[in-house]
């Protein structure tokens, strides 16, 4: 006859409630992996794959943490976006640096038009080409070995809160702008803001309707192919925190001179009249972003881990550290 099995004890049902917890946040942790060496080392056409396969293995952490059953949408990269969100390049050689020809591509929703002026203003005479440049003509440029692509990144929730800030905004002075009432834009309950950015979280975890932009989309599916067999690879990936250290080591990795091809700030003057003639619309999106803040740490945060899960490629691939409330979520698990 067969044996009886012996219950188990004590030790042995924690030790397999572990296994039960951890095994599927290993997945996720090797998951992650795979998708930082395709995106950010090689830039090869397994980048958006491994996205959705993360989205996938990551969505019912994300809703657990809600407490509701949520649709899953899948990255769609740079084939999936719409026209006037493809991402603009610059390709150019910069003067003092022949050697290596520069591919910048700007991500939408990170403040780069200083880095912009940069290239512009080192630049070899009739070398530089700016625009939403051609697919093909970016992959055949930075399959280039001496080619060096660039692009520079921002705090994934630093740039979630401002581009959320900056939509409402937008979105709040178009019907007052008729009469010119400015004040009025100012004067919204605090209490039906924050719920509007709750609503507005739920909604973009879910594919995010209209009111998504590409300021808003994760800056990790900006490293998935262009198109088929089509990928830009990025070989410096700057923090837009830090623009003229990251300048310096961007040249520095090229094998040039950075002290002959210097960073230059932007004019104090054109900022000052950027910033007067723009007060109000400032002051709105301050004020929506507050609104997201508040938003995301309702019901003790859970908003805010949800997005997190959903956030964490960006994180990974960027080396950004996660917010406080969400350092827990891999139980220690280093990707």
């Amino acid at each position: 006859p067969a044996e009886e099995k012996s219950p188990q004890s004590a030790e042995e049902k924690e030790a397999a409630e572990m296994q039960k917890k951890f095994k599927p946040l290993k997945e996720i942790a090797m998951v992650l992996a795979k998708t930082k060496y395709h995106c950010k080392v090689l830039g090869d056409q397994r980048c958006l794959p491994m996205l959705k396969e993360y989205r996938r293995k990551a969505w019912p952490f994300l809703q657990k943490e809600l407490g509701k059953n949520l649709t899953m949408f899948r990255p769609k990269g740079p084939q999936g976006m719409r026209n006037r969100w493809r991402p603009f390049f610059v390709k150019t050689r910069l003067q003092g640096c022949m050697e290596h020809p520069v591919v910048y591509m700007q991500v939408n929703g990170v403040k780069a038009k200083t880095l912009a002026m940069n290239l512009r203003k080192h630049s070899r005479p009739g070398a530089i080409k700016t625009g939403h440049i051609e697919k093909k003509e970016i992959c055949r440029a930075t399959k280039n070995k001496k080619t060096v692509g660039v692009t520079f990144v921002r705090e994934p929730l630093a740039r979630f809160t401002s581009a959320y800030g900056e939509l409402m905004a937008a979105r709040r002075r178009q019907p007052n702008m008729a009469n010119g009432s400015n004040a009025a834009l100012l004067e919204e309950d605090e209490k039906s803001s924050t719920e509007h950015a709750r609503l507005f979280v739920e909604n973009f975890l879910q594919g995010g309707g209209k009111e998504v932009t590409a300021a808003i989309l994760p800056q990790a599916e900006y490293f998935a192919e262009r198109s088929h067999n089509c990928s830009a690879r990025m070989s410096f990936i700057g923090k837009s925190e830090s623009p003229a250290q990251e300048w310096r080591r961007m040249i520095h990795d090229m094998d040039c001179d950075p002290t002959k091809i210097p960073y230059l700030n932007g004019t104090r003057a054109r900022a000052a009249k950027a910033n007067k003639t723009s007060l109000s619309l400032l002051q709105l999106s301050n004020g929506a972003t507050s609104s997201m803040q508040k938003a995301l740490k309702l019901d003790g945060g859970a908003y805010l881990r949800a997005w997190c899960w959903f956030s964490m490629p960006d994180y990974v691939l960027l080396k950004y550290d996660l917010p406080a409330e969400c350092q827990d979520l891999l139980d220690g698990f280093v990707v």
